[in-house]
């Protein structure tokens, strides 16, 4: 072949062959056999170019993919803003123990998040049984019941074209040439969203559907939809003009707590769900997120998860930055921007996506407290777990022989101004209690880290916090909203709830029961002394070495629970 491609390059076409001296022409049977070698040799060369692109290709494949599972962290704690050296502080572990079940999720994540919401949901009800009771509580029939609730509520020569979806647990609305006018910028208390549909509702059955209901609080959304203005002078004159999907996320969203944010981002993933057949092709690649949140709460790091898993111009970007509001967008032709009241602004839009209330219907399956279905696997809730992993870059891992242990960490200084329940939940020995459990679990060679989100470190961003989390395999830490970071650790994980007295909540063991392969372990905390009026406790800490270590027996034990597992 060598011999081939040399000859490719030294053969030259002449003109006239006769120009050649006599022992340097070819007769016509030497000549064709060049040719066809010359043909045959650049063939080669284009099949092994291609094999070597493919090849290295894989190679670099293979390479990113032992980075990601056969590493996970060392001992770091927070506290000294040391994210940095976390990342840079990886060892090698590797355990082929549980690839088969490990490599089943990896390809149905993936399979997940290339596919639509529903037929996620699908593949999940194919692998795990469930019945039709909780189907119906949180799976396919949820879905389908507000899927099949749709009701066109404006007149057949309406301009603007409205939907309705409903079941008992949440109202969606999708809503197409219509426009938004943002009054009183400026003033936050204030400030209302009046959306303007231009044609008329069908009947009163139509437009008993806008009346929302009172359960779901006071919300801009809300109000929007209660309010909705009939036009019938045409397309009115826009601020912008914004030609694809927009999806608007309500101003009733706890952007401080893990928990309600979390279940608010259900509540939008089930939204989503419910239009999607709706919003195929380049509505389907274009979605664009809008808030109606404050100054305040969009600037929390939360909001940042929002954008990289709804935004399809920010999704599974890094640098995503928290959600656009609507009334702060500088419109592309700058004109226009002086017509008509400073403190009055509209927008139009061509296709719009919302469900009034910010967590209704995420916290009809995700409940804070016991409930008629807690003994419900919840094929949204594993969806929904799938497609937010998979936003926030965490790809499912490979079991190591030894687990890393994640404290989560309460602020206990002053400064945290806490309230009467938060009280509750303060330990007066936290470092004592995390150093001992850090020198007991060196001793068996298990990493020990702390996730202290709070004081200087408040604002780090929910894409840092989330792989902070990712790598470990148990969770422990006092009852609290910090717990639900779970969300970001492997499927085939374990989380330890201490209680001091605070157990009425239930929010860390129904996610858990939702995590087909997870384990809940919840204890009443061995408190070693009370302080004033009952608060401010301090934990035992060999007691509390005992559950960690319950805990990490438990974890071992999973494999055994995961072997009938996949079907």
């Amino acid at each position: 072949m060598k011999n081939a491609i040399r000859s490719l390059f030294k053969f030259q076409f002449l003109p006239d062959s006769r120009q050649l001296p006599n022992q340097a022409r070819l007769s016509p049977s030497q000549g064709k056999t060049n040719i066809i070698l010359i043909v045959a040799s650049f063939a080669s060369l284009v099949a092994l170019i291609n094999f070597s692109r493919l090849y290295n290709s894989i190679q670099e494949t293979q390479t990113l993919r032992l980075r990601r599972t056969k590493h996970h962290f060392t001992n770091v704690d927070l506290k000294d803003n040391s994210f940095a050296a976390f990342n840079e502080s990886i060892v090698q572990s590797e355990s082929s123990k549980d690839v088969d079940h490990t490599e089943s999720i990896r390809a149905m994540t993936n399979v997940a998040s290339h596919n639509t919401i529903m037929d996620s949901i699908f593949d999940i009800e194919r692998k795990y049984k469930n019945s039709l009771k909780c189907k119906s509580f949180g799976g396919s029939v949820f879905l389908k019941s507000l899927q099949d609730s749709e009701l066109s509520l404006l007149t057949k020569d309406s301009l603007s074209n409205l939907k309705s979806f409903r079941n008992h647990a949440m109202d969606i609305f999708m809503a197409e040439n219509v426009s938004i006018v943002v009054n009183n910028v400026d003033d936050e208390q204030r400030r209302e969203f009046i959306l303007e549909i231009n044609g008329a509702f069908q009947d009163e059955e139509s437009r008993s559907r806008i009346g929302v209901s009172k359960s779901i609080g006071d919300s801009k959304l809300r109000n929007m939809t209660l309010t909705m203005k009939e036009r019938h002078d045409g397309i009115p004159e826009c601020l912008e003009y914004f030609d694809y999907t927009a999806m608007l996320i309500d101003s009733n969203i706890d952007t401080w707590n893990w928990w309600f944010f979390l279940v608010s981002v259900l509540k939008h993933f089930v939204t989503l769900g419910v239009v999607e057949s709706h919003n195929t092709g380049n509505d389907g690649r274009n979605l664009r997120l809008f808030s109606t949140l404050n100054d305040g709460q969009n600037s929390r790091p939360f909001t940042d998860i929002f954008a990289l898993m709804f935004d399809s111009h920010r999704a599974g970007k890094e640098e995503a930055i928290g959600v656009r509001q609507i009334w702060k967008e500088v419109p592309i032709n700058h004109s226009m921007d002086k017509k008509g009241d400073e403190n009055s602004k509209r927008y139009c839009f061509r296709k719009l996506i919302w469900s009034p209330g910010g967590t209704q219907g995420g916290n009809e399956i995700l409940i804070n407290q016991s409930h008629m279905h807690s003994d419900c696997f919840s094929s949204i809730v594993y969806s929904y777990a799938m497609h937010l992993k998979t936003a926030m870059h965490i790809s499912p891992l490979p079991r190591p022989t030894v687990p890393v242990v994640v404290w989560v960490a309460r602020d206990t200084s002053p400064q945290a101004n806490p309230t009467q329940w938060q009280s509750q939940r303060i330990i007066s020995n936290q470092d004592q209690v995390t150093l001992y459990l850090k020198e007991k679990c060196k001793k068996m060679g298990i990493d020990f880290i702390v996730a202290s989100f709070y004081g200087e470190t408040s604002d780090t961003a929910a894409l840092d916090q989330a792989l902070f989390v990712s790598r470990a395999n148990i969770m422990i830490g006092i009852h609290g909203a910090g717990l639900n970071m779970f969300h970001f650790m492997p499927f085939y994980s374990v989380v330890v709830e201490l209680h001091l007295g605070t157990n009425a909540q239930k929010n860390s063991e129904n996610y858990v029961n939702h995590i087909y392969e997870g384990k809940y372990i919840g204890e009443d905390a061995r408190i070693k002394k009370r302080g004033r009026d009952n608060y401010f406790v301090a934990l035992d800490e060999e007691a509390t070495w005992e559950i960690l270590k319950n805990a990490i027996h438990e974890w071992k034990k999973l494999p055994e629970k995961l072997k009938g597992s996949i079907q």
